[in-house]
């Protein structure tokens, strides 16, 4: 009797045991199945992130790239770079002439010529500089306007024979000016008409010809090339690439 009692505990025992166990594993299963449910369903979120980023990165490079207008190959300076500073003499009566002559105040280039600037910019703006034009786009119109005002034709050119490199979009008058927008001291004021202008005035000041040499140097490396009548005068090295065009900045 007293075995068949041990017995019936035992029994009793191992059928509680078997069912926690059945439980434990039921509960396991699952959990399991909850895990890899959630898992599935964070990476398919984390793979529509993915796209939506790719697809929003992609519009926007492309967007960036569009945006850029260009009218018979000349592009606003501002659009390629806007921490260049724009002062169109031209476009004020602060020049040889004493009238207006730009409609706009917009300084448009070469996009190559207007790359190359940039270029020139952002190694100014590492020394605490930065780039300032003058002048960029001239009009063939308006350079027959200065041909006629010119008191020394040797520093205008004709518009009736070669024209000027400014008319294709390929050259720039420019200087340097420091963080506060303050110019560098060169040889002379914008749009002097003599030997002061020259890059061999005689008299040019020691931080005149150092100043110079700095925007020399970094102009000549991102391609570009000087004449010796005007300190402030660049052109591009691939003038000879493009031909003089007639826009309406103001239009553009």
């Amino acid at each position: 009797m007293k075995r068949k009692f041990i017995l019936l505990l035992t029994l009793i025992s191992l059928f509680s045991v078997s069912c926690k166990l059945g439980y434990n594993l039921n509960s396991i299963k699952n959990n399991s199945n909850n895990i890899s449910k959630t898992n599935n369903q964070e990476a398919s979120l984390n793979k529509n992130n993915i796209v939506k980023t790719i697809n929003y990165n992609t519009f926007n490079k492309a967007s960036s790239k569009n945006s850029i207008k260009k009218v018979k190959g000349l592009v606003n300076i501002l659009d390629i770079d806007r921490s260049i500073v724009v002062d169109l003499k031209y476009a004020t009566k602060d020049n040889f002439t004493g009238i207006v002559l730009y409609k706009s105040k917009i300084c448009l280039l070469r996009e190559s010529t207007a790359i190359k600037l940039k270029n020139v910019n952002t190694e100014l703006k590492k020394m605490g500089y930065r780039i300032k034009i003058y002048d960029g786009y001239r009009p063939p119109s308006v350079q027959k306007i200065m041909w006629e005002k010119a008191p020394d034709k040797r520093y205008v050119a004709n518009p009736y024979k070669k024209g000027s490199v400014h008319s294709k979009g390929c050259a720039v008058d420019v200087t340097i000016v420091d963080k506060y927008g303050n110019e560098l001291e060169m040889p002379s004021k914008f749009d002097e008409f003599s030997i002061k202008a020259s890059r061999k005035n005689p008299n040019m000041s020691t931080n005149a010809k150092k100043n110079l040499e700095l925007l020399t140097n970094i102009m000549l490396k991102n391609g570009f090339k000087y004449i010796n009548s005007e300190w402030w005068h660049f052109e591009d090295v691939d003038k000879d690439k493009y031909e003089i065009v007639e826009i309406d900045p103001s239009k553009f």
